[in-house]
């Protein structure tokens, strides 16, 4: 997040203290976005405002730019948030979203085995400190090359629930996956500086996230933001 004031955000609201963002103040809502339990979209007479009105446009997407945080944020599936911290070391402020744990299937496994380790994923709990721990979700690795099995496994992997990340470097077995579960949001792995153009268009057409693979940083980099240029959401891979 590029500001640390709340008066920085509250010069950008409509200070009509409306209510509508369930605070009682725009102050207050401002404060609130510092600390990340609000966001500029919440104002409604912002947005709404932005529709047809050039300054309130202006403000919205300079307030959603100062806001942003540092590591973008990616949501895998519904819910699931990885990234969106502000800092390197924890003591500096806080992490926002724990690492996403996920295990692994394959497509050449055979269905037994591959319920068996979606149910104990599922199943998985673990107390630890006054909470329990679970698993996030169930990576998809295509080791068939076959785009029919790999689609295959990958619905009857989503049927579980979990986020999913589905791993082919193939753009033919990616797109018969994303073909199948096409609603559950997988984060796609991985676009690689020989694949990277179809799964470009794979990110696009079918809306979802992408890791970015290459282990060269300057290459890395270029990827990174040719894809962030077209609205995709990236995880980077070094």
């Amino acid at each position: 997040m590029k500001v640390k004031s709340p008066l920085e955000i509250y010069k950008l609201l409509p200070k009509t203290n409306c209510k509508e963002c369930g605070y009682d103040t725009c102050m207050s809502f401002a404060a609130h976005i510092i600390d990340r339990t609000a966001k500029p979209e919440d104002c409604k007479p912002l947005v709404e405002a932005a529709k047809h009105d050039e300054e309130a446009r202006r403000n919205l997407e300079k307030l959603i730019e100062l806001t942003s945080p540092e590591i973008d944020e990616v949501v895998i599936g519904k819910e699931l948030k990885i990234g969106g911290e502000e800092v390197l070391h924890r003591h500096e402020l806080t992490f926002f979203n724990p690492t996403a744990l996920f295990f692994d299937v394959s497509d050449t496994m055979d269905d037994k085995e591959i319920d068996e380790r979606c149910s104990r994923v599922v199943e998985y709990r673990k107390f630890y400190v006054g909470r329990y721990l679970t698993l996030d979700g169930i990576a998809v690795r295509c080791t068939s090359r076959n785009p029919e099995r790999f689609a295959e496994v990958a619905k009857k992997v989503a049927g579980y629930g979990k986020p999913m990340i589905l791993v082919s470097l193939s753009e033919e077995c990616m797109r018969a996956a994303l073909k199948a579960v096409s609603d559950c949001n997988p984060l796609i792995y991985a676009a690689t500086p020989e694949n990277w153009r179809g799964f470009l268009d794979l990110a696009l057409e079918f809306k979802v996230p992408v890791v970015v693979r290459s282990s060269d940083l300057n290459t890395l980099k270029s990827l990174a933001a040719t894809f962030k240029s077209e609205g995709v959401k990236v995880v980077l891979d070094p």
